[in-house]
């Protein structure tokens, strides 16, 4: 029980940090015409950035040390950023699909046909103007994203069914040496703006 407790605090000072540290990457939030300003928090060896299922990027880590050191060139570092990509600039937001989640498979098959369905209330939702991702969620050290992958996978046709709804026909990937079995975030990316990410399982 104590350890669990621990851990549990562990946790809470870590999302604490996450929430409500100002984050040096600030000046670029949803600002596209800056997206390549720098941060003043040394990445180094030991550092992560991670893909989020709201499409933003969390980034944490720097260099290694014997310990917690403070006092040396590259200190340990505790802070966590959240680093928001021009995609989701505010401006932008009329153009991001909603995934309908209860119209959603939340299991797929190699090889199967399956719909999804998403809001957007755009005219010119398009085979052209759409793409449908699988992103497998990595296991990050020394600066490496492990078993990293982005799929694309394909699109039959899109239908407009009422108001804002459409439905995508889009087909699995077609065996496990493209997509080894597991979860993945499935996303809709409409002329560049993705949706936020639904979970979804290759079995």
């Amino acid at each position: 029980m104590r350890a669990s407790r621990r851990l549990l605090w562990k946790l809470s000072v870590i999302v604490f940090l996450a929430v409500y540290s100002q984050p040096s990457f600030s000046e670029v939030e949803n600002c596209p015409a800056d997206a390549g300003s720098s941060d003043t928090i040394a990445r180094v060896y030991h550092s992560i950035a991670l893909a989020l299922p709201d499409g933003k990027v969390l980034v944490g880590g720097s260099n290694t040390n014997d310990g917690y050191k403070y006092d040396v060139m590259f200190p340990t570092e505790v802070r966590l950023q959240k680093y928001s990509p021009p995609y989701l600039d505010p401006a932008l937001a009329n153009l991001r699909p909603t995934i309908v989640n209860t119209a959603t498979p939340k299991q797929i098959r190699y090889g199967e046909r399956f719909n999804i369905r998403i809001h957007l209330n755009q005219k010119d939702v398009t085979k052209e103007n759409v793409k449908v991702t699988m992103l497998a969620p990595p296991f990050t050290t020394h600066a490496v994203s492990m078993n990293m992958r982005l799929l694309i996978l394909g699109i039959f046709d899109i239908k407009k069914e009422v108001r804002d709804l459409h439905q995508i026909h889009a087909i699995a990937p077609p065996s496990g040496k493209v997509a080894p079995p597991g979860y993945y975030l499935l996303f809709v990316v409409y002329n560049g703006v993705p949706s936020v990410g639904e979970w979804i399982q290759i079995v």
